[in-house]
C-alpha cells in the first residue's frame, strides 16, 4: 500500500501533540540524560599505576590483534614468557604489576584440545586491580575468536602455581558493584533503559490510550492508512530513542558517536522494542492490562538472563530474546570499534527484529485499530 509523505507528516505532528501534553514522558527522558551526566561527572576513573604485562608463549595472529588493539597506555605491555626470570615455575613480575598469562593448548596437561589457558594474575590481595585491563582484554578477544572464545580461565594471585581451571573471575566474587561498574557498562544500561521507555512503554501507553478512547478507531475510519499509522508511529518513537541515545553517548563516550556499527545496534534494537510494544498494545483490551504486560515483560527479561546463570536450558530460551544480542554489541562496542563482519550475534539480532516487526504489523492490523 502506498505511504503518502503528506499524512506521515499530520500523523507525525499529532503524535508531538501528544507527548507535549505527556509531561512525565519528557521528564523521564531527561532524568535519564541526568543519570548519564552524575555517571559522567562521578565515574571518573583515576589513571592507574600498575602495570599490566599479557604473557603469551606462542606467538599468533590473536597476539597480533592484542597488539594492535592495545589502548593508547603505557602500562599494558605484551611481551613473551621469555623475558621474564623464573623462579621454579613462576614468572617474577616488576614490583606493582599484575598479569594475563596466556598458554596455548598442550602447554599444561590437564588443557582440553583446541583451547587456551588464561591465567590472571594479581599482587596482593585484591583482584580488582584487574579489571581496568579486563575491560579491554575480553572485548578484544571477543573480536578476534566471536561470542565464546575458548578460554580455560583462573585468576590466582602472583606466585602461586596454577591448579584447575575454574569460572572465569572467580575470585572477584566478593567485590562491591561500584568497583565493578564501568562507564561503559553504565552506558549500555541506559541506552537499553532509553530504548525500552521510548520504544516499548511510551509506545504501548499511547496506543493503549488510544484505543481505550476510541481514537485509533476513528482514526483508521479517516482515509489514512494502517500502513502510515505504523510508519508515523515507527518514525515518532525511533527519533526519541535515537535523539536520547545520542545525548547519553555525548555525555559519556563521545568517540561512540561516530560508530556506525553501534547506531545499526541501536536501530535493531529501537524497531525490535517498538515491535513488542505494538504486540502487547493489541493484544490488551486495556491500558492497565497493557503496562502491566509492559513491566512484566522487563521483569521476565531480567529472570531470565539470571536463571541462565545457574540452568544451562535457559540458554535456549535467550536465544529468542532481543537483549541476548543488543546489550554484549552495545558494550562491545563501547569498549573498541568492531566491524560489521566481526559482530557477534548481529545476523540473530536482525533476524528477530524483523520477524517482531512482520508480527506485529500483522497483529495490528487485524485487531490493533479496533
Amino acid at each position: 500500500m502506498k505511504i503518502r509523505p503528506r499524512m506521515i507528516r499530520i500523523l507525525l505532528l499529532r503524535e508531538c501533540r501528544r507527548l507535549w501534553k505527556n509531561p512525565s514522558a519528557v521528564m523521564l527522558v531527561g532524568l535519564l540524560i541526568a543519570i548519564s551526566l552524575l555517571v559522567a561527572t562521578g565515574g571518573a576513573e583515576p589513571k592507574s599505576e600498575m602495570q599490566c604485562w599479557v604473557v603469551y608463549w606462542q606467538d599468533s595472529d590473536w597476539i597480533e590483534q592484542l597488539k594492535m588493539r592495545r589502548p593508547e597506555r603505557e602500562e599494558i605491555h605484551i611481551e613473551p614468557a621469555s623475558r621474564f626470570p623464573r623462579t621454579g615455575e613462576h614468572l617474577v613480575y616488576p614490583k606493582n604489576s599484575c598479569a594475563i598469562e596466556i598458554r596455548p593448548s598442550g602447554v599444561d596437561s590437564d588443557a582440553e584440545a583446541a583451547s587456551v589457558r588464561i591465567t590472571y594474575r594479581y599482587p596482593g590481595k585484591d583482584p580488582n586491580v584487574l579489571m581496568p585491563y579486563l575491560c579491554w582484554f575480553w572485548p578484544a578477544s571477543i573480536h578476534y575468536f566471536g561470542d565464546a572464545p575458548p578460554f580455560l580461565q583462573q585468576t590466582l594471585p602472583i606466585g602461586v602455581p596454577l591448579r584447575r581451571a575454574v569460572t572465569p573471575l572467580e575470585n572477584l566474587q566478593d567485590s562491591s558493584v561500584a568497583d565493578l561498574v564501568t562507564t561503559e557498562i553504565a552506558a549500555t544500561a541506559l541506552l537499553f533503559v532509553v530504548q525500552f521507555f521510548t520504544c516499548c512503554h511510551l509506545l504501548v501507553s499511547l496506543t493503549s490510550q488510544d484505543r481505550e478512547r476510541g481514537t485509533l478507531t476513528a482514526l483508521a475510519l479517516t482515509p489514512v492508512s494502517i500502513a502510515e499509522i505504523l510508519t508515523a508511529r515507527c518514525l515518532f518513537h525511533l527519533t526519541i530513542s535515537m535523539g536520547a541515545s545520542s545525548a547519553v553517548l555525548a555525555i559519556l563516550q563521545p568517540s561512540a558517536l561516530v560508530q556506525p556499527l553501534l547506531w545499526i545496534v541501536l536501530v535493531l534494537t529501537s524497531l525490535g522494542m517498538m515491535a513488542i510494544g505494538t504486540t502487547i498494545a493489541t493484544l490488551s483490551r486495556t491500558q492497565t492490562t497493557a503496562g502491566l504486560l509492559t513491566l512484566s515483560y522487563m521483569l521476565g527479561v531480567g529472570v531470565v538472563f539470571y536463571l541462565s546463570t545457574q540452568f544451562p536450558a535457559f540458554d535456549w530460551v535467550k536465544l529468542g530474546m532481543l537483549e541476548r544480542y543488543s546489550l554484549p554489541l552495545v558494550y562491545l562496542n563501547l569498549k573498541l570499534p568492531l566491524s560489521i563482519t566481526r559482530a557477534p550475534g548481529l545476523i540473530p539480532l536482525l533476524l528477530l527484529s524483523m520477524t517482531w516487526l512482520t508480527v506485529a504489523a500483522l497483529l495490528f492490523r487485524r485487531f490493533g485499530w479496533r
